[in-house]
Order: C-alpha cells, then sequence, then structure tokens
C-alpha cells in the first residue's frame, strides 16, 4: 500500500470559473498532481469530548453507487461519531470527484442535504459548478474520460476531531474506463460538522500528499 507510481510533476491546471467552490473542490487534488505538502489551516485542538469512535469505516457504508441516493443513504446511517464522519466524508469523495459529472438534479439533493450551513454559499452551488465542467483529477485523467474513486484500496485518517467537528483524510485510487489504477491516486481531505442530526461538509480541502496518506492511514475494512 505504501508504494505507488509517482505520475510526473506538472503545474496545477487552472480552471478560472469565477465561483469559489470550484477552488475548494479542484484545490482537494492539488496534492495529487504535485505531490507537493499543502498548507493546511490549524486544525481545532482535540478535547476530552471529543467525538467518540464507534466500528472501523467500511469505506460503502450507502453502498457503491455513485448517485445522490447513495450519499444521503450513507449521511442518513452514518453515527455522530468520528467513523461516522468518516463514511460521509468517503461517500462524498466517491460522489464528486467522477466523469460523467453527477447530474443537475443530484448536485441540488447534494447541496441541500450534505452541505453544511457553515459553508460558505459558494461551496452550495454543486449544479452550478458540475455545468463549468472542471476537470476535477487535476490532469491526471484526460478530459471526457471516464473515472471515479474506490475506496476498496482506500485509507482514512483522523487530522482533528472536537465536539460536533471532524476533520479527515480519504485516500482513494483512481477507476479509469472500468479499470483500478494501481498508481494513480487521491487525497482529499473533507471538514465536517454535526449539523441537524446528521454530518455535514465545511468544506474540501488537500492536507496530505498521496505518499503520505497512505503511509500514515488506516485501511477501510471493505470499500467500494
Amino acid at each position: 500500500m505504501r508504494a505507488q507510481a509517482k505520475p510526473p510533476r506538472r503545474k496545477w491546471p487552472w480552471i478560472v470559473i469565477g465561483v469559489i467552490v470550484a477552488a475548494l473542490i479542484a484545490y482537494a487534488l492539488y496534492a495529487v498532481a504535485t505531490n507537493k505538502p499543502v498548507t493546511e489551516p490549524t486544525p481545532e485542538p482535540t478535547t476530552s469530548e471529543s467525538t467518540p469512535v464507534d466500528s472501523v469505516p467500511t469505506g460503502c457504508l450507502g453502498g457503491d453507487g455513485l448517485d445522490a441516493g447513495t450519499l444521503l443513504a450513507t449521511q442518513d446511517n452514518a453515527a455522530h461519531s468520528t467513523s461516522g464522519a468518516v463514511e460521509v466524508a468517503a461517500a462524498l469523495t466517491r460522489w464528486a470527484y467522477q466523469y460523467p459529472y453527477p447530474s443537475a438534479e443530484d448536485a441540488q439533493a447534494a447541496s441541500g442535504s450534505v452541505i453544511s450551513s457553515k459553508a460558505p454559499d459558494s461551496f452550495r452551488d454543486l449544479v452550478g459548478f458540475f455545468a463549468s465542467e472542471p476537470n476535477l483529477s487535476g490532469g491526471l485523467v484526460a478530459d471526457n474520460t471516464e473515472y471515479r474513486l474506490s475506496t476498496v484500496t482506500g485509507v482514512w485518517y483522523i487530522d482533528s476531531k472536537a465536539p460536533d467537528q471532524v476533520t479527515t483524510s480519504i485516500g482513494s485510487a483512481f477507476v479509469v474506463d472500468g479499470q483500478l489504477s494501481s498508481s494513480l491516486k487521491a487525497s482529499t481531505t473533507v471538514t465536517l460538522r454535526w449539523e441537524n442530526g446528521a454530518w455535514r461538509a465545511d468544506q474540501l480541502a488537500g492536507a496530505h500528499t498521496t505518499e503520505e496518506l497512505f503511509e500514515i492511514g488506516t485501511p477501510f475494512t471493505g470499500g467500494c
């Protein structure tokens, strides 16, 4: 799991689309494209009242689908615990990073349920974001090429935890044209807030290179 082929170094293919959400989500794969450390804001300190950990995350709590129904099923079944937050983060990562993109209907459903009220307004405009047709692979996969992310060989890592808030990093592998890649991997960091009885995302960012994350992360027990 620790050894992986390194993709060629390249400059980040910035796409100016005029909304903050593009930068937030595209930046989450910055470490994949550059293989350089990414500066992350200082996390909230862990306290004695930190969100409890229950079972080890499966990485596929709501099923192996890539639609909003699977994402919302994960959210509905995720416990108020660190493990539950990881499950939602993994499902959101799998749902967001795919081509063809989620439908406008699915994007609207996700915006209304899985994005926190504390997130920037532009982060909630997932419909507009996907309509801009960004390459969320950071250039690792060619434009208009079918791909998705898989947690089958993936890992998770808790960056910080506090009452009702967890920041977790999800390591996953690219599935390109139906084939699971042994070399193309992604590192995405998600901050989630327990809000109105469910885990909801505040932001997506990049905190680790893929090499680092797959060294320090814990493998999912299942994945999809």
